[in-house]
C-alpha cells in the first residue's frame, strides 16, 4: 500500500455525501417534488467531526474529576452529529423550504433522533458512499 494514498482516503472525509433518509416505518421522506429528502454529511475524520471531539475533550479536561450527566452526554453525542451535518435537501419549515443551519439540524434531531440516528451511521461509514473506482 502507497502511504501517499493514504491522504486521499483522509481528503475524501472531507468530500460531502447525500444520505437518503427513511421514516420510522421505512419508508423514505418525500418533499413536495415526491423526491426523497437528503441530507449530506462529512466522514467522521474530517475537519468538522474531529474539531467538535477535540472541544468536547477539552471541556471534559477543563471538568476535572467531575462526572458528566447522562443529559451532557447526550448533548455531547448530538453536537457531534450536528458537526457532520453540511446541507440538506427536501426539508420545509412551516411550508418554506428549511435553511440547513445548525439550530435547525438540532431541532429535526430532538424531534426525530431517528434521524439523528441515520445521520451518525452516515458520518461513520461515510466512505461507503463515495465513488471508489472500479477495480476490473
Amino acid at each position: 500500500m502507497d502511504i501517499l494514498e493514504l491522504k486521499k482516503e483522509r481528503d475524501a472525509e472531507e468530500v460531502g455525501v447525500e444520505l437518503p433518509i427513511f421514516q420510522k416505518d421505512g419508508d423514505p421522506y418525500l418533499d413536495k417534488k415526491g423526491e426523497q429528502c437528503t441530507i449530506s454529511v462529512v466522514g467522521s475524520d474530517s475537519k468538522q467531526v474531529t474539531g467538535q471531539h477535540r472541544r468536547q475533550q477539552q471541556k471534559r479536561l477543563n471538568r476535572g474529576a467531575k462526572k458528566l450527566t447522562q443529559m451532557e452526554l447526550e448533548k455531547a453525542q448530538m453536537d457531534s452529529a450536528v458537526a457532520g451535518v453540511t446541507g440538506w435537501s427536501g426539508w420545509d419549515a412551516e411550508g418554506e423550504p428549511a435553511e440547513c443551519s445548525p439550530d435547525n439540524v438540532r431541532l429535526m434531531f430532538i424531534n426525530a433522533p431517528w434521524i439523528q440516528r441515520q445521520v451518525e451511521e452516515g458520518i461513520s461509514s461515510h466512505s461507503d458512499f463515495i465513488d471508489k473506482p472500479s477495480t476490473s
